[in-house]
């Protein structure tokens, strides 16, 4: 019997919300049935695609999740967050979850609000960032959804060189702001004092920097065992990506590797017309880049709307399950996207073994 056109949609969907509960079996059983009256904080430090769509699901419900009235917090800044959020309390405002999609405002919403559950999203390591005390007991009032920084950029890297051969070095590309914290000391500059950007674009050595942020030596170290030369490439604005062109053209034998950052992602059109300009391969970290023109992406299987794995924690947490007990939840896998009509313009093109293994082939 022929299944319906949106057959394999749904049962993606069910198998994705019986993994969901399963999960949900470990800890107290939901007490609440949420309700429009719900409301929910949540904190970007500017408007991007990342943050318009968690404020349209919150609106629009589905899935179980209701209409949510949503109060928008956005600020530059960890100091002026918790700045405003210190005085949303003082005005009495009171909220049933904050949902942060910075790893550096869900800490602050922890520290001015907690009593206040915090869903997080956009978060590499939240152990190391404080935010949980281990991924699966959190054991504070926050979980949410983590990147697997290192394991996404060694399979970037895999892939990469299985469909050129040839490469010789592998050009990492890094935004150059945001120190991760050395402790949990809440007193932390990193935690109270304004951004100081002291970035400085172009080639950087493996530092402590790098080690902290990226995971650099672990990267460094599989790229070495294929073979291959990892150069890390700091850009520190949307200005920095015309000198990656020139950069590039001393390295013929090379390919670039983009990682997930905020600044790649709100600038996705310039990142690709420059590093296509550049004549090498590059793959990216969502299948919106290979939409813009981007040769080739390596993406978590993310749900958006309101299938967004970290709004099944926000529905469970406003149901009434305490986020201690919510395991911190992390990519089920990972599809591959090629952009057939830049293949096609690359000399060398991608081997057929890298086409044939893409989940999907834009033209």
């Amino acid at each position: 019997m022929p299944s319906s056109p949106d057959f394999h949609g749904r049962l993606s969907r069910l198998l994705l919300a019986s993994a969901f509960a399963l999960g949900a079996c470990t800890a107290d059983a939901p007490t609440r049935k949420p309700d429009a009256a719900d409301r929910v904080l949540l904190i970007a430090y500017r408007s991007t695609p990342t943050s318009e769509d968690v404020r349209s699901a919150l609106r629009q419900g589905g899935r179980g999740l209701p209409v949510i009235e949503v109060d928008v917090l956005q600020e530059a800044e960890p100091a002026s967050v918790r700045a405003a959020l210190q005085a949303l309390r003082d005005q009495g405002k009171r909220y049933r979850a904050v949902f942060s999609i910075s790893p550096t405002f869900a800490r602050a919403a922890q520290v001015v609000m907690p009593d206040v559950p915090v869903i997080f999203e956009g978060v590499t390591d939240p152990v190391r960032l404080c935010l949980v005390d281990s991924l699966q007991r959190p054991g504070r009032n926050a979980t949410g959804y983590m990147h697997l920084l290192g394991a996404d950029e060694t399979k970037k890297i895999e892939l990469l060189h299985d469909a050129y051969p040839d490469l010789k070095e592998v050009l990492f590309l890094m935004s150059g702001l945001n120190l991760p914290p050395p402790n949990c000391d809440l007193d932390d500059p990193y935690w109270t004092a304004p951004f100081k950007p002291d970035c400085q674009p172009g080639e950087r050595e493996l530092d402590y920097y790098i080690t902290r942020r990226v995971r650099g030596a672990e990267i460094q170290a599989y790229a070495q065992a294929r073979g291959l030369k990892l150069r890390f490439v700091v850009t520190c604005d949307v200005k920095d990506y015309p000198a990656l062109v020139r950069w590039a053209e001393q390295r013929p034998h090379s390919g670039w590797v983009v990682p997930w950052h905020d600044q790649f992602n709100r600038n996705r059109r310039a990142l690709v017309d420059q590093l296509n300009a550049s004549g090498l391969p590059a793959i990216y970290p969502r299948q919106a880049f290979v939409q813009e023109g981007g040769l080739m992406s390596l993406s978590a299987l993310e749900d958006t709307g309101s299938d967004r794995p970290a709004l099944l924690s926000l529905l469970q947490v406003l149901g009434g399950r305490d986020p201690a007990g919510l395991p911190v939840q992390s990519p089920r896998g990972f599809t591959v996207t090629v952009n057939g009509r830049t293949a096609e313009r690359l000399a060398p093109r991608p081997s057929l073994f890298v086409l044939r293994r893409a989940d999907q082939v834009l033209r």
